[in-house]
């Protein structure tokens, strides 16, 4: 049967069923069966739409939804144009992708569902275990506290931070001045005067380039155990007006860490380090004080305690720092350095 059979087909059904109602319309849309055709573009449209909107829940959902829509808006074009069997096929197509499109969605949320769920109850799991974890944890430090004598009772008390001086005391002569290991050494330095220290830097800095006027402070290592506890800090800066590399610029401060002080195992030898002409690792605070004056700024917590001497001069800086840890001197600092 062709168009034109069909479409006379129809004709005739609806004459046959219903003269009076369709009396005056060309065309009529019927079904096989003769039963009329009512146009669902609305509603396929709708459902489409609602599956669009579904994108952030199923993107599959979304995608079902858009070729539903399309196949909608066909059907409506060919229903429009009365081709009844273009109509009723492009419409079965856009509900059987609603239809699927539809589940999916259904048993997405039912997965989250499921999903928040299990998650719910492992996060309450996890939390109770966290809670054990704490306590126990706490116990332990608490046990650990009283037990260790780290940090000294007679060194506990408020916190303490003042400046105490402008700033504008020079420090003494040769503040910059030390040894180590039996070797003496000055503050600025080269690169190789820290390498014949006994030191090297973090191996991220291998081959850096350091732009002019520019610094980097790099933590060091002891050359026997490059990937073991940090040795202290320096400072290198390039004072010149072209990059350098790192190995060319001047180590401008250097801050030595006394490793046995913070190592509960005290398998760390003590820092073998003379300052301020016969001052070393075990002198006092208050030697220390003779020598340099009053301190510039100082800070107190507990069996903490840091102390810092510095001076800006015209167009450079210097700084001697030292802390302590129950009394004991933990690291030593020097700074001599152009002020830009």
């Amino acid at each position: 049967m062709n168009e034109q059979d069909y479409n006379n087909y129809q004709y005739n059904m609806y004459q046959n069923n219903n003269p009076q109602q369709y009396n005056g319309f060309a065309d009529p849309m019927v079904d096989e069966a003769g039963a009329p055709l009512k146009n669902q573009f609305g509603i396929l449209l709708a459902f489409a739409i609602i599956e669009i909107l579904l994108c952030c829940l199923n993107p599959v959902t979304m995608v079902l939804g858009i070729i539903a829509l399309v196949f909608a808006a066909l059907a409506n074009s060919a229903y429009n144009k009365r081709h009844a069997k273009d109509y009723i096929s492009k419409s079965k197509v856009s509900t059987i992708l609603l239809i699927v499109g539809g589940g999916l969605a259904v048993l997405t949320i039912l997965f989250y569902a499921v999903f928040i769920g299990l998650n719910a109850s492992l996060y309450e799991e996890m939390n109770d275990l966290i809670i054990e974890y704490e306590d126990d944890y706490g116990d332990d430090y608490e046990d650990y506290d009283e037990e260790d004598d780290y940090y000294n009772d007679d060194y506990e008390g408020e916190v303490i931070e003042e400046y105490l001086t402008d700033g504008d005391i020079p420090l003494p002569d040769g503040f910059e001045n030390f040894t180590l290991n039996g070797t003496a050494y000055t503050v600025p330095m080269t690169y190789y005067e820290l390498y014949d220290m006994g030191y090297v830097l973090d191996a991220e800095y291998e081959g850096y380039i350091l732009d002019d006027w520019t610094y980097e402070y790099v933590t060091i290592y002891e050359q026997n155990d490059p990937d073991g506890v940090s040795a202290g800090l320096v400072r290198i800066s390039n004072d010149t007006d072209r990059s350098l590399s790192i190995e060319d610029c001047t180590v401008d401060y250097i801050c030595l860490d006394n490793n046995r002080v913070y190592m509960s195992d005290y398998t760390y030898p003590e820092l073998d380090i003379e300052f301020a002409d016969g001052l070393d690792i075990g002198s006092s605070y208050e030697e220390i004080e003779a020598y340099f004056g009053t301190p510039t700024y100082r800070y107190i917590d507990g069996a903490y305690e840091r102390y810092r001497w510095y001076f800006s001069g015209d167009g450079f800086y210097q700084e001697f720092e030292v802390n302590f840890i129950n009394g004991e001197i933990s690291t030593i600092g020097f700074d001599n350095c152009i002020d830009y």
